[in-house]
Protein backbone atom coordinates (compact mmCIF):
# COMPACT_ATOMS: atom_id res chain seq x y z
CA UNK A 1 0.00 0.00 0.00
CA UNK A 2 2.71 2.34 0.78
CA UNK A 3 4.19 2.02 -2.57
CA UNK A 4 1.01 3.06 -4.12
CA UNK A 5 0.56 6.02 -1.73
CA UNK A 6 3.65 7.05 -2.83
CA UNK A 7 2.69 6.51 -6.45
CA UNK A 8 -0.82 8.69 -5.88
CA UNK A 9 0.97 11.40 -4.30
CA UNK A 10 3.37 11.63 -7.00
CA UNK A 11 0.34 11.75 -9.90
CA UNK A 12 -1.07 13.98 -7.60
CA UNK A 13 1.81 16.62 -7.29
CA UNK A 14 2.67 16.34 -10.95
CA UNK A 15 -1.47 16.83 -11.96
CA UNK A 16 -1.10 20.07 -9.73
CA UNK A 17 1.70 21.06 -11.77
CA UNK A 18 0.20 21.07 -15.23
CA UNK A 19 -2.72 23.12 -13.50
CA UNK A 20 -4.90 20.08 -13.01
CA UNK A 21 -7.21 20.03 -9.87
CA UNK A 22 -8.70 16.63 -8.32
CA UNK A 23 -12.23 17.19 -7.70
CA UNK A 24 -11.79 14.57 -4.90
CA UNK A 25 -9.39 12.70 -2.66
CA UNK A 26 -8.20 9.58 -4.66
CA UNK A 27 -9.25 6.86 -3.47
CA UNK A 28 -7.07 3.53 -2.50
CA UNK A 29 -8.95 -0.26 -3.21
CA UNK A 30 -7.33 -2.71 -0.98
CA UNK A 31 -8.67 -6.21 -0.19
CA UNK A 32 -6.91 -6.88 3.15
CA UNK A 33 -9.13 -5.89 6.05
CA UNK A 34 -6.48 -5.73 8.37
CA UNK A 35 -3.90 -3.45 6.59
CA UNK A 36 -6.93 -1.12 6.61
CA UNK A 37 -7.43 -0.66 9.81
CA UNK A 38 -4.26 -0.26 10.38
CA UNK A 39 -3.96 2.51 8.22
CA UNK A 40 -7.16 4.16 10.09
CA UNK A 41 -6.64 3.04 13.78
CA UNK A 42 -3.94 3.43 15.52
CA UNK A 43 -5.02 0.74 18.33
CA UNK A 44 -4.45 -1.97 16.39
CA UNK A 45 -0.66 -0.90 16.37
CA UNK A 46 -0.74 -1.86 19.93
CA UNK A 47 -0.89 -5.40 18.92
CA UNK A 48 1.98 -5.61 16.43
CA UNK A 49 5.46 -6.52 17.94
CA UNK A 50 7.23 -3.70 14.86
CA UNK A 51 5.39 -1.58 12.52
CA UNK A 52 7.24 -0.51 9.43
CA UNK A 53 7.67 2.45 8.30
CA UNK A 54 5.23 2.40 5.18
CA UNK A 55 2.81 2.03 7.33
CA UNK A 56 3.36 5.05 8.97
CA UNK A 57 3.55 6.94 5.84
CA UNK A 58 0.03 5.74 4.37
CA UNK A 59 -1.19 6.44 7.90
CA UNK A 60 0.20 9.93 7.99
CA UNK A 61 -1.66 10.40 4.19
CA UNK A 62 -5.44 8.97 5.20
CA UNK A 63 -4.83 11.15 8.43
CA UNK A 64 -4.05 13.93 6.30
CA UNK A 65 -6.81 13.86 3.96
CA UNK A 66 -4.88 13.38 0.74
CA UNK A 67 -5.71 9.47 0.74
CA UNK A 68 -8.76 7.57 1.34
CA UNK A 69 -8.41 3.95 1.86
CA UNK A 70 -11.73 1.54 0.83
CA UNK A 71 -12.66 -1.98 1.06
CA UNK A 72 -12.73 -3.98 -2.02
CA UNK A 73 -14.07 -7.62 -1.82
CA UNK A 74 -11.50 -9.81 -3.36
CA UNK A 75 -13.86 -11.30 -5.89
CA UNK A 76 -13.76 -7.61 -7.23
CA UNK A 77 -10.18 -6.97 -7.04
CA UNK A 78 -9.46 -5.80 -10.89
CA UNK A 79 -6.08 -6.73 -10.61
CA UNK A 80 -6.37 -10.01 -10.23
CA UNK A 81 -7.22 -10.16 -13.77
CA UNK A 82 -3.83 -9.31 -15.25
CA UNK A 83 -1.89 -11.51 -12.26
CA UNK A 84 -4.08 -14.69 -11.39
CA UNK A 85 -5.43 -17.43 -13.47
CA UNK A 86 -9.04 -17.06 -12.74
CA UNK A 87 -12.42 -19.21 -13.88
CA UNK A 88 -13.77 -18.46 -17.49
CA UNK A 89 -17.00 -16.53 -15.34
CA UNK A 90 -14.79 -14.53 -12.91
CA UNK A 91 -12.55 -13.39 -16.04
CA UNK A 92 -15.47 -12.50 -18.03
CA UNK A 93 -16.77 -10.51 -14.94
CA UNK A 94 -13.86 -8.75 -14.18
CA UNK A 95 -12.63 -7.85 -18.24
CA UNK A 96 -16.54 -6.34 -18.19
CA UNK A 97 -15.44 -4.33 -15.07
CA UNK A 98 -12.84 -2.68 -16.95
CA UNK A 99 -14.98 -0.36 -19.52
CA UNK A 100 -12.52 -0.39 -22.08
CA UNK A 101 -15.64 -1.01 -24.75
CA UNK A 102 -18.04 -2.17 -26.22
CA UNK A 103 -18.93 -6.24 -26.06
CA UNK A 104 -18.14 -6.33 -29.07
CA UNK A 105 -14.65 -4.93 -29.16
CA UNK A 106 -13.80 -6.92 -26.08
CA UNK A 107 -14.67 -10.20 -28.06
CA UNK A 108 -12.71 -9.04 -30.52
CA UNK A 109 -14.35 -7.10 -32.83
CA UNK A 110 -13.10 -3.91 -35.02
CA UNK A 111 -14.11 -0.36 -34.65
CA UNK A 112 -14.21 0.77 -38.14
CA UNK A 113 -16.95 -2.58 -38.20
Amino acid sequence: MADTTSEIQWIGHLLCDMGIVLSHTPILYCDNIYAIALTNDPVHKSKMKHVEVYVHFTREKVKEGALTIQFVPTVAQLADLFTKGLCSPQHSWLRSSLVLGTQQQAEGGCIGN
